[in-house]
């Protein structure tokens, strides 16, 4: 009888053990992203519109307008995994009066989810500065890899434009790529089945560039599962 009591806590105690283990590889598991995802541009920036003045004493950055100016949204991307809908836009900053520089500023935004098939699991939105920024002042977010919890956040850019909020969430991971490049990705962290909810993504990068200059920037996004 004892014997057999001690068996029975000996198993209970492993089956403890594995339910823990597996529980455990459940929370670290990442989908895997091919190398290869959002390697081919689905847009490239266009901004038309005369190049507004630099800021000057005493004038009211809210009366220039943020000219050239340049906006579009892209047909959806769509595949097994998922959709997900991808917009652009991009303008010079008002508040400039840098006299050696124009800056200017983009925004990569997108709404994504499930499709029919086996669900989505990784989602990237990347873009990438066509030339070079003047003295290397280029600016992205976001920037780092953190968990988001589906609250606005503020857009943390050196722009003295008013207060910037998007909503992110879940694991994001932002780095910059190539020489004047950044992406954002999104991964389903942990999950035993596919993320079936609609989630929001976005990207900004704030550019400076030679007094006169438009800059143009090439647009990439994927979604898979």
């Amino acid at each position: 009888m004892g014997r057999t009591w001690w068996i029975t806590i000996a198993l209970g105690i492993m089956a403890v053990a594995c339910v823990a283990a597996g529980a455990f590889v459940i929370v670290r598991w990442s989908p895997h992203v091919p190398a290869d995802a959002a390697s081919r541009a689905v847009a490239r920036t266009v901004m038309v519109g005369d190049i507004a003045p630099d800021e000057v004493a005493g004038s009211d950055p809210y009366d220039i307008p943020r000219s050239p100016y340049g906006q579009k949204c892209l047909p959806r991307i769509s595949n097994g995994a998922g959709y997900m809908d991808v917009c652009w836009e991009a303008y010079r900053d008002p508040f400039d009066a840098d006299p050696e520089k124009d800056y200017y500023l983009l925004r990569v935004y997108s709404t994504f989810g499930r499709g029919a098939g086996d669900g989505l699991r990784w989602a990237i939105l990347k873009a990438d500065l066509v030339g070079e920024p003047q003295d290397g002042v280029l600016t992205s977010w976001p920037d780092g890899v953190f968990d988001a919890s589906c609250e606005p956040m503020r857009v943390g850019l050196s722009l003295n434009l008013p207060d910037i909020e998007e909503t992110l969430c879940g694991h994001i991971n932002a780095r910059d790529v190539a020489a004047w490049g950044h992406i954002v990705t999104w991964t389903c962290e942990g999950c035993l089945l596919p993320s079936d909810r609609d989630r929001s993504l976005s990207l900004y990068e704030e550019v400076g560039v030679a007094e006169g200059t438009v800059p143009s920037w090439e647009v990439f996004a994927d979604l898979g599962g």
